[in-house]
């Protein structure tokens, strides 16, 4: 017996092609509220489908006389000058055309969300299934006027998802899969002595600042955790050896009854840490284990020169990519600010997993390098908009090839991040592209990683080349 299937034949192959090459039911089960929208598109072209097969061979009965009659009548026809073949009720042609519907419509779609949920996760409620299905007369609102957009996430029919810049994350996404040492240094950027921390990690030693940012300091009032073995006069506290004094001779009673009132007792140091605004101490003899969180926001500088062009802009990009993506996870900003000269700073401000965020991503990674080579302005901007107050709970990423002036800042410049430096200890993390060491950089920056040379494919070729010419 013959199954029935719908849509009929032929459409009902052509959709099931489109499902598996879109993975569209992979898609409606992470994203549950976009399945009326996609069974109603399907509906659709399901009905235009038949309607449009209705008199053609397409498998449907007929009388016997009806086709007595279309035979005479397309006899007749051959001998008519105008006559003509009208593909339109070809069953196979038209699946064809409607089942690319379907992909057109669904498919921008589909890969815009997948890159979305690969860098925030399926609950980033950047969706909106709510806007943009089509209806046939309820598009306007009661007083005639086109429905809104959401002020939260995107339509299924946004514009947004035929933008240049998602044809960028897969290749980018690819490129970090291979780099560890970048997800080590972008979950470092930042980190600060925090109080509710849950890593502990090694800090300079702290003093108390009343006008600096937040770190931390041991408070004996709050009793949270063990901490080591101290001097106390409290029973509840005491070392349960201290107990073997009670049971013995009086003389042994009288002993621990004294450590007792002088509170010389071994005991349990039970105490918590507290955020206080402190600066690092000047002389910096030894690093303290301290609790530690991720600070203010990741602020990036990033050179968009014409020598950053080519496989050095992608590093660049997958670099910015995987900064917002920490960033979210870590529940804090991203800046970035990109320069090329002293007038052309460019500042792409927040990059967040929100609707205007998103927006000024895709931009930027639609965006093309150029220009020369300028860090003052950025720096500039960055301290002007940011502001001091933030900038003393963030570090700065500055990635760059090194082909800067020297001096990279004038010395006011230098001058006001030495003391940022000194009195909040922001640190600004220099990242070489393509190179392995620049001097201007190392003068800027506190800490110069060179690793990302090793993915250079420009770098790679001029090392081959090195080597065949001195093997010559």
């Amino acid at each position: 017996a013959r199954v029935q299937v719908w849509p009929r034949e032929p459409l009902y192959s052509r959709f099931i092609e489109v499902l598996a090459e879109l993975q569209l039911p992979r898609f409606v089960l992470l994203h549950p509220e976009t399945v009326n929208a996609v069974l109603l598109g399907m509906l659709r072209l399901s009905i235009e489908f038949a309607a449009r097969t209705a008199g053609g061979d397409d498998g449907l009965s007929v009388d016997d006389d009806d086709n007595v009659d279309e035979e005479e009548e397309e006899v007749n026809s051959i001998n008519d000058d105008s006559y003509s073949v009208d593909f339109s009720n070809n069953a196979e042609i038209v699946a064809d055309e409607l089942a690319s519907q379907l992909s057109f419509q669904f498919g921008g779609l589909v890969n815009a969300v997948q890159s979305l949920d690969q860098l925030f996760g399926t609950d980033h409620g950047l969706l909106d299934a709510a806007v943009g299905v089509e209806e046939d007369d309820d598009d306007d609102d009661e007083d005639g006027d086109p429905a809104s957009p959401s002020p939260f996430g995107f339509g299924l029919n946004d514009g947004v998802w035929s933008h240049s810049g998602w044809s960028m994350i897969p290749q980018l996404q690819k490129r970090l899969s291979d780099m560890p040492e970048l997800r080590e240094l972008v979950k470092a950027l930042g980190k600060r002595p925090a109080a509710q921390g849950k890593d502990m990690e090694k800090f300079p030693p702290q003093a108390r600042a009343p006008r600096n940012a937040l770190g931390v300091e041991i408070d004996p009032l709050n009793r949270d955790s063990v901490r080591g073995i101290a001097m106390t006069g409290s029973l509840s506290e005491m070392l349960p050896s201290e107990a073997v004094l009670l049971k013995g001779s009086s003389a042994l009673r009288r002993l621990f009854l004294a450590r007792k009132a002088e509170a010389k007792l071994l005991g349990y140091d039970i105490s918590g840490y507290a955020d206080v605004p402190t600066r690092p101490k000047k002389r910096r003899t030894y690093f303290k284990r301290l609790p530690s969180a991720p600070g203010g926001p990741i602020i990036i500088c990033l050179d968009t020169s014409f020598s950053m062009t080519g496989d050095r802009e992608v590093l660049a990009k997958a670099v910015v990519l995987e900064c917002v993506k920490a960033a979210h996870k870590q529940q804090r900003d991203c800046t970035v600010v990109a320069f090329s000269s002293a007038s052309n700073t460019l500042e792409c401000d927040l990059l967040a997993a929100d609707k205007s965020g998103i927006l000024r991503l895709l931009d930027f990674l639609s965006f093309s390098f150029s220009g020369g080579s300028d860090v003052t302005g950025a720096l500039k901007h960055a301290m002007a908009v940011l502001g001091t107050d933030t900038m003393k709970a963030s570090d700065v990423l500055l990635i760059s090839d090194g082909e800067l002036q020297n001096p990279p800042v004038p010395k006011n410049v230098m001058e006001e991040l030495d003391r940022l430096k000194e009195e909040t200890g922001m640190e600004i993390h220099g990242l070489l592209v393509g190179k392995t060491e620049s001097e201007p950089l190392e003068r800027l920056c506190t800490k110069v990683y060179d690793f990302l040379e090793r993915y250079d494919a420009l770098s790679a070729l001029i090392g081959r080349n090195s080597g065949r010419a001195s093997s010559d």
